[in-house]
């Protein structure tokens, strides 16, 4: 594969994440953006798509049935994970060539994911790291990314469930949905500690 060719995607892309990768430091800063149908990820300076296994995993991605929703890098920038409307959250590693997890539970499509704060290398290294994925069945599942399990599912949303957010200590998730609702949940505990109601 060489350098300056482009990865589609069947379906629309909706979010990207780009994360400067501590042994990419000596490479100009990254600019990624989207278009409609593909994933680009450029040099600053001049454009032509930037080292081999960037351009092969975005090329994995392609074998995702449906739109992917997002695609973010762990604190540490060792793992990729990404979710799709075909319902599957998957986590990629530098170290291989396919899937670490393929992580199958939502019932509906899933609209975003976020990295906890925390494990090695973040301010927070004695709590385990955690991807948190929101999905249009009202739910936001908290996933274990070591052993692939889903450790927590946080049900008080009516409604499709657009938006997470963690705590800067990783102690608290906040998730925002289409039923007006902002939950602000205990990551230890999996309980709701504070809610937000719009009124209109």
């Amino acid at each position: 594969m060489s350098i300056g060719k482009q990865t589609h995607h069947s379906q629309a892309v909706l979010q990207i994440n780009a994360y400067m990768c501590a042994n990419l430091t000596s490479i100009s800063p990254l600019r990624a953006f989207r278009d409609i149908q593909c994933v680009h990820v450029m040099q600053e300076n001049h454009h032509d798509l930037i080292k081999h296994f960037l351009l092969f995993f975005f090329l994995i991605l392609c074998i995702l049935q449906n739109e992917v929703n997002a695609i973010k890098w762990d604190p540490q920038g060792n793992l990729l994970a990404s979710c799709s409307d075909d319902m599957s959250l998957k986590i990629w590693s530098m170290k291989q060539d396919t899937w670490v997890h393929d992580l199958q539970a939502h019932s509906k499509e899933i609209y975003t994911i976020k990295w906890s704060p925390t494990g090695p290398g973040t301010h927070n290294p004695n709590m385990n790291l955690t991807l948190a994925s929101a999905s249009f069945d009202s739910t936001v599942r908290l996933w274990d990314v070591e052993r692939g399990v889903c450790i927590h599912t946080l049900t008080k949303h009516t409604e499709p469930v657009y938006s997470v957010a963690f705590s800067p200590d990783g102690k608290f998730l906040a998730s925002g949905s289409f039923d007006k609702c902002v939950h602000i949940w205990s990551t230890q505990v999996s309980i709701v500690v504070y809610n937000f109601f719009l009124f209109l």
